[in-house]
């Protein structure tokens, strides 16, 4: 007998395959639940900037995919969300070593139209790198 996946978790690993730049940057899904998710990424020498410590960019877009698959966990089949607003604070670097560094991620507020999430991103020593909040807009689904 075949398992039967949860029709949001089918979404979210629908929304894995046809997402290339997360993919690209090596980004990988550990864990979600209902509001939450934990993303991680292994630091390599093509996320890192001219100082030698991981770029913002690269910490940002591993939040903001943590915020993104915590808030689509919440939503129905027929529902997806888009990012329209984020802050990161960059409170310590991280070290350009090949480690593994990890963000979770949690949904605050769900709104009717908007979701509210927070994402922290953890140094391999287990210290915090930065914090993430994010606005998500619930859309219609388009696929």
């Amino acid at each position: 007998m075949t398992p039967v996946m949860d029709p949001r978790l089918r979404k979210l690993a629908a929304q894995l395959r046809r997402s290339p730049h997360p993919a690209g940057l090596g980004l990988k899904l550990e864990a979600v639940k209902a509001g939450r998710a934990t993303r991680s990424m292994m630091v390599r020498g093509a996320h890192t900037q001219y100082q030698g410590i991981a770029h913002g960019g690269a910490l940002t877009a591993l939040a903001d995919t943590a915020a993104t698959f915590a808030c689509n966990s919440l939503l129905s089949d027929g529902e997806d969300s888009v990012t329209i607003e984020l802050k990161m604070n960059f409170i310590r670097p991280v070290p350009p070593a090949r480690a593994r560094i990890r963000a979770s991620a949690r949904v605050l507020h769900r709104g009717r139209r908007t979701v509210l999430a927070q994402a922290e991103v953890l140094n391999p020593d287990g210290k915090l790198a930065c914090l993430g909040t994010f606005t998500m807009l619930v859309i219609a689904r388009t696929d």
